[in-house]
């Protein structure tokens, strides 16, 4: 499929095509209230393209190993996925990657999660112009509200209050060095094949959380070990307090980690941190 941002409406009379997953200017289909319109949350960011467009070549049940595979048979056709994934996004805003997942085969559910409950609205509104509705559900999720929860340092009380330091967060992370079972509120993830995280490093408070919750994901005795996809510009500061809090909380398991571009991931890796240069990103 070519992403071309002029599939995507951008006035009162014009509506996206059905052939493509770009989201902008959906709030002119919805007619919604513009006093509601976060700029920051509802655009597509360089990460978010990177992102979806890896997840519309990506085959996970590809013979080849999954990475940018060619899901054609030898007579050029396309094949049927045999096992279908379940996929989540992290701070989805309009949801671009969401809705190139949701347009392969490869993908039975897709979540999408943001804490701006207008993107959620985006990206109901663009997954139903796309007859994608059955394939796409939206979450309130606030990454920085449980962190240490999910580490097992306090109660969920607790852990809303104040904010979460590296310290704070690493100290989670030793008193508690066992697995732990989702919290009965997040028992939508459990089947979640694959999390991803596009340009969502906003402020430190967020990127602090999302190493929690990465943390916490990897180890989780209620999942099967997803994978996690994790995408940033080289200019964003805050991603490398995320990667800091990660290496802290995980200890030496972590101590080699780095991002990395997208083409130098191992298959194998359940964690990916993806490096991309925003003036090498395609537009078009």
């Amino acid at each position: 499929m070519h992403l071309n941002p002029s599939d995507a409406g951008s006035s009162v009379s014009t509506t996206i095509s059905k052939s493509s997953p770009f989201a902008y200017s959906i709030a002119s289909i919805l007619d919604l209230d513009s006093s509601r319109d976060n700029f920051l949350a509802t655009q597509v960011w360089p990460s978010a393209r990177v992102a979806a467009q890896a997840l519309l070549r990506y085959d996970p049940n590809s013979r080849h190993g999954g990475l940018f595979a060619n899901d054609n048979n030898d007579n050029g056709e396309k094949m049927a996925s045999s096992t279908k994934w379940k996929m989540c996004e992290f701070g989805c805003g309009p949801g671009l990657p969401s809705l190139a997942a949701a347009h392969t085969n490869h993908y039975s559910q897709v979540v999408a999660t943001d804490l701006d409950e207008f993107c959620l609205e985006l990206v109901q509104a663009a997954a139903k112009d796309q007859g994608l509705e059955h394939v796409i559900t939206t979450q309130v999720l606030d990454l920085t509200k449980d962190p240490k929860m999910l580490l097992g340092l306090s109660t969920t009380a607790e852990a809303s209050e104040g904010d979460d330091s590296v310290s704070e967060i690493n100290a989670a992370s030793s008193s508690s060095s066992s697995p732990r079972p989702l919290p009965s509120s997040y028992a939508w993830m459990k089947d979640i094949d694959l999390f991803v995280m596009a340009d969502i490093f906003e402020n430190s408070q967020v990127a602090k959380g999302a190493a929690a919750w990465t943390k916490f994901l990897m180890n989780s005795s209620s999942l099967h070990r997803p994978r996690i996809w994790v995408f940033a510009q080289s200019d964003r500061a805050q991603r490398e307090i995320y990667l800091e809090t990660l290496k802290e909380i995980c200890g030496m398991e972590a101590k080699d980690l780095k991002w990395l571009p997208l083409e130098d991931c191992n298959e194998n890796d359940s964690l990916w941190l993806v490096d991309l240069d925003e003036t090498q990103v395609q537009y078009g």
